[in-house]
């Protein structure tokens, strides 16, 4: 055998301590960087989730945490509620703020986040698309989607051209809110 390729202490040991000096140096440094990072990264989605809030009910002073929903409240009192929902869409999890007056009706909605395809179901932000539970009236099992010409009276949401699969998660998703909303009032 060539007595380059023998195996030796020093050919075996040197790449192996090598790599685990490298290794535990890139734990180190993504240790380091979640710590540094994690307390701004929760402060801008609380900040985040706070303005969708408003967008919601922009006359409310406040909100305040329940369990499981937050109440919109302005001068000691409630004007709404506020459930956050999720529903599987084309690219993952949509999630929905959905926002309910102490009458009932839908306040507004707001996505939190999606992993939807730009352009297609990334639409589903738009507020040609989510003003429209605020212009229509659900039937008693809830919004359903449509494709053209929806009948607001009748609880149908025109689907989003080329994602009906976006815009059914979003419609299922507001629809667990009124489900929420039953179940508190």
């Amino acid at each position: 055998m060539d007595e380059n390729n023998k195996f030796s202490f020093k050919n075996i040991f040197v790449p192996v301590v090598t790599l685990l000096i490298i290794c535990c140096v890139t734990t180190a440094l993504l240790a380091l960087t979640n710590a540094v990072t994690k307390e701004p990264i929760a402060k801008n989605n609380a900040e985040k989730a706070d303005a969708l809030r408003y967008s919601v009910f922009p006359e409310a002073s406040g909100f305040e945490k329940q369990d499981g929903y937050y109440t919109a409240v302005k001068n000691s009192e409630i004007i709404g509620y506020i459930f956050e929902t999720s529903a599987k869409g084309y690219g993952g999890d949509i999630e929905v703020l959905t926002g309910i007056t102490a009458d009932g009706a839908v306040a507004g909605v707001e996505i939190m986040s999606h992993g939807e395809t730009p352009g297609l179901g990334a639409n589903c932000t738009n507020e040609s698309f989510k003003g429209q539970f605020k212009e229509s009236a659900p039937k008693s099992n809830g919004y359903s989607v449509t494709k053209g010409n929806a009948n607001y009276q009748n609880g149908e949401i025109d689907a989003i051209t080329g994602a009906t699969i976006s815009s059914k998660a979003v419609t299922s998703a507001v629809n667990e809110a009124l489900e929420e909303y039953a179940k508190i009032r």
